[in-house]
């Protein structure tokens, strides 16, 4: 088997050990990409130290939640599959909400805009005719911007690396 296999069974197994309300509050808090506090996820303590008992769920030291990447994504792809990825979709909406209001009120707004918009595309994209279907966030701008640099730079040794085997197919001598 796969590793990721095998961890998408582990996951499986301590995610199946959660109460209801466990689960609920590990899809809201699955969402954030930066760590919030209990009461933006409607979390309770027996719920918190449930899913951090599992090991599914980070409390900060100022007692903010977060999910690892990989728990959450595991997490996406189970509800996916189970045909529950409108409780995905439905926790990125409160997370737009709640930036939302943040960018409105919060001197750091960028940030809160940023991810207020980040929370609302993704639900945009997954657009109501396919609620389950687009559960894999986008690539951050910075990823797009890597890539597009790793593309011209390989380009560039392509388009060099052409202009090298002409001349050498023609004689000219190639300094080195």
């Amino acid at each position: 088997r796969r590793s990721s296999d095998l961890g998408d069974q582990m996951f499986g197994e301590l995610f199946d050990r959660l109460s209801a309300g466990a689960r609920n509050l590990l899809v809201r808090a699955s969402v954030f990409r930066l760590p919030v506090a209990p009461d933006v996820v409607a979390a309770r303590p027996g719920q918190i130290a449930e899913c951090q008992a599992a090991g599914l769920l980070a409390v900060g030291s100022g007692h903010e939640l977060s999910v690892h990447r990989w728990t959450a994504d595991a997490l996406h792809r189970r509800l996916a599959e189970a045909g529950l990825g409108v409780q995905v979709l439905a926790a990125h909406r409160q997370a737009a909400g709640y930036w939302r209001t943040r960018a409105a009120t919060a001197p750091a707004g960028q940030r809160a805009d940023l991810e207020a918009r980040y929370h609302q595309g993704y639900t945009t994209e997954a657009g109501p005719a396919e609620p389950a279907a687009r559960l894999e966030p986008r690539p951050a701008a910075s990823t797009v911007r890597r890539r597009v640099i790793r593309l011209g730079v390989a380009g560039a040794f392509v388009a060099l690396s052409a202009v090298v085997a002409v001349e050498a197919a023609h004689g000219v001598p190639v300094p080195h």
